[in-house]
């Protein structure tokens, strides 16, 4: 079943990809390639505009198999599609359990950095005016 749903998606089917991806974790949510499936299916859907339901996929994924390699990065693209959609409050509910994501972007790259030990931001810090700096500044030596 895995192999038909990626020639599909080969071939430019997303529909019947995303269907026979879904179809895989309903009939065999047992399956070692299930995790994936559902990776699979979830980046078709936002691949094809519909965040709505690619944020579910990812939420499903990360709620049913915790412990997959793809985890992680369920919960923070679904945060990022609740982010981008303005639902600011469930996107805050997302990340990576026990760790903070930072995202550098330039025009050659992006990545994420998880960082340890630092603390949500206070109320305070998120009522900063969009391009606000976030980093504390820098004492002065003298």
């Amino acid at each position: 079943m895995y192999q038909q749903a990626r020639v599909w998606q080969l071939a430019g089917e997303q529909e019947r990809a995303v269907t026979a991806y879904a179809r895989l974790v309903a009939q065999h949510p047992k399956d070692e390639l299930a995790d994936y499936a559902l990776w699979q299916r979830a980046l078709l859907l936002e691949e094809t505009k519909r965040p709505e339901q690619a944020a579910a996929a990812y939420q499903q994924l990360a709620a049913e198999y915790p412990r997959s390699a793809y985890a992680d990065r369920s919960r923070f693209r679904a945060g990022m599609l609740h982010y981008e959609a303005g639902a600011y409050e469930e996107a805050a509910g997302f990340p990576a359990p026990g760790r903070t994501w930072v995202i550098c972007a330039n025009a050659s790259m992006s990545a994420r950095i998880p960082l340890r030990g630092i603390t949500r931001p206070t109320q305070s810090s998120r009522s900063r005016p969009p391009g606000g700096s976030v980093m504390p500044k820098k004492r002065s030596s003298t």
